[in-house]
């Protein structure tokens, strides 16, 4: 077999392998079909019951206290702008905007006609840096499209794309689910109520 022949198959091998394992984990309960945008929240890993969000239009995780909270760590889950084999981050309550990088910040910006901008936006879905489940969902973590060595990760609760790094911190800061949208939650008399949000 001609060299430039085996080269295309093995890159289409690979680009369907990478497609499937998105597909794989988007079918799990609790999370949308990626050509079906719906609205979701990414939980971190650790701390439990903090959400990736904005705040500011730089991505951070936070608990969901208030209704602005609750509404800023809501996403529309999108195919990746600049490859549909990935996902984009979409804000439900900022129009057209998207998290992407910038300067290895995550930062929420205006969606611009540009390779670049859709590159930084496009982020690949892999099986968790740390393997778990949570509530029948299986854990996710987010790789750069243009970076493949850097995830998403929180670092003092900010959103940063970090090269990757064979630490159990590492692993956990790295690592989400997602989840149904976030939903309001406060402290009454020691106990934790829980608030639906109106749409």
């Amino acid at each position: 077999m001609p060299r430039a022949r085996s080269r295309t198959i093995l890159a289409s091998i690979r680009s369907n392998a990478v497609w499937i394992g998105c597909l794989v984990l988007l079918m799990h309960p609790g999370v949308g079909f990626v050509q079906e945008p719906k609205s979701r929240s990414l939980q971190a890993y650790k701390p439990q019951d903090y959400y990736m969000r904005h705040v500011g239009f730089v991505g951070r995780i936070s608990p969901a206290k208030s209704e602005q909270d609750v509404r800023d760590a809501q996403f529309q889950i999108v195919p990746g702008l600049a490859d549909k084999n990935c996902i984009s981050f979409e804000s439900t309550n900022v129009r057209d905007h998207y998290l992407k990088h910038a300067f290895f910040r995550i930062v929420l910006a205006k969606r611009l006609d540009e390779r670049k901008f859709s590159e930084d936006a496009t982020f690949c879905i892999v099986y968790g840096l740390h393997k778990t489940s949570r509530s029948g969902a299986d854990s996710m973590s987010f790789r750069s499209f243009n970076f493949p060595d850097r995830y998403i990760r929180h670092r003092n609760f900010e959103l940063w794309l970090d090269p990757f790094e064979n630490t159990p911190l590492f692993r956990d800061d790295a690592t989400f689910f997602m989840v149904q949208p976030a939903t309001r939650r406060m402290r009454l008399n020691g106990d934790i109520s829980i608030f639906p949000v109106a749409d």
